[in-house]
């Protein structure tokens, strides 16, 4: 977890410079408030911040300081009071974490793990092809750090995630006495990189109730999280589209033996054609719902199977193809897999031609056969 990597660094940090009283932070986009709930318990004094309230910050207890607020970039947002800003994955603050920190006092350092590519009022592109994205964004977000007044470090942590590079901010490479001229070089660079020209004094920062702002169209993420999983689309248009696709792939014989005895798998379509049957109205109530078709075949993943641009029916034939990925991405537990055996109808028995192959089967025909569903216990941390 990021939290020992932070921890070590800080460690470092206080023998090399003598320092007995642990550091204070504040957390920018904390998300879950894991990060704020460790380096607490470790013994440093800080705050968690996000646009979003989660219901996990009431399990942490009254000795987490977690808040509920915008972060929008201005001279309202500066923290001198606190030791280290850290973005932990901070998505449109990222590239404003070493400003913040560069302005908040002279002494503030910063600790960040570039993510999602956001530049300062939009989204960041590339400039160099040969580079990945994430290689670009990593070279761009250290030389904002850079352009602030500070001398960045990079270092690779043991985390379970392909962004892993972190960027330290620990030292400045002007003196104090240059504050001044280095403020003026910082707001210079914020907006020659911003995309959104504004309309006052041809400068980037804009007032907002009161508030001169660094960059004027700077939005902050809406504190109301989009759902993206297509579960807002009414079930008779899914079960609609369902159908359509069903019967199409099923005018392809295909048919194998099976313990029931012959059985239609149906042919295969690119998701480009699987798109064309669909309605039009009906495709775009799928992409309003910030979802799209192969969402929808990854939530029906008992009937389909969508890999490498392809489409086609689930083949319950084959002795191998178990079915119990969904349960395996919410419950890490593989032992409990057993308990949500035959609690979810299966779709084969009632729809296709030829019903169920199985004689043996994890879903349930019928309302017969219908076990309920077993309450899994809420895990705190995963």
């Amino acid at each position: 977890h990021p939290g020992v990597g932070i921890d070590v660094l800080w460690e470092g940090e206080r023998k090399e410079e003598g320092l007995e009283k642990k550091q204070s932070f504040i957390d920018l986009g904390c998300g879950n408030g894991l990060l704020v709930y460790l380096l607490t318990m470790e013994g440093h004094p800080g705050v968690g911040i996000d646009v979003r309230r989660r219901k996990i910050w009431d399990k942490f207890g009254p000795a987490v300081h977690l808040k509920e607020e915008a972060v929008v970039p201005s001279e309202a947002i500066l923290y001198p009071h606190y030791d280290w800003l850290i973005g932990n994955h901070s998505d449109e603050l990222t590239p404003w974490l070493p400003v913040m920190a560069g302005r908040s006092s002279y002494t503030t350092r910063y600790f960040s793990i570039p993510c999602c590519f956001h530049d300062f009022d939009g989204k960041y592109c590339r400039s160099d092809p040969s580079l990945s994205q994430y290689e670009s964004y990593l070279q761009y977000t250290k030389t904002i750090g850079e352009e602030m007044g500070f001398v960045v470090c990079e270092d690779q942590l043991r985390i379970p995630s392909s962004k892993k590079v972190c960027q330290i901010g620990m030292r400045r490479t002007y003196p104090p006495s240059e504050e001044m001229i280095i403020d003026k070089k910082r707001t210079e660079f914020i907006q020659a990189h911003c995309h959104h020209s504004s309309s006052v004094d041809d400068k980037t920062s804009s007032c907002v109730g009161g508030v001169e702002q660094w960059a004027g169209k700077f939005n902050p993420r809406s504190s109301v999280e989009p759902v993206k999983n297509c579960t807002l689309v009414k079930k008779d248009i899914q079960e609609e589209i369902v159908h359509n696709l069903t019967s199409f792939l099923l005018k392809t014989r295909n048919v194998v033996q099976c313990d029931r005895g012959p059985w239609n798998v149906g042919g295969r379509i690119t998701l480009k054609e699987a798109a064309k049957l669909i309605d039009p109205i009906l495709l775009s109530q799928l992409k309003q719902e910030h979802g799209g078709l192969q969402t929808l075949f990854r939530n029906h993943h008992q009937v389909f199977v969508a890999r490498e641009g392809y489409v086609q029916l689930r083949d319950w034939s084959r002795s191998e193809d178990d079915d119990m990925t969904s349960v395996s991405r919410k419950r890490p537990n593989s032992s409990q897999r057993h308990l949500l055996h035959k609690t979810t109808l299966c779709w084969f028995h009632t729809h296709h031609p030829q019903g169920c192959p199985r004689t043996e089967c994890c879903y349930a025909h019928g309302l017969g056969d219908l076990a309920t569903r077993p309450q899994f216990p809420t895990l705190l941390f995963v």
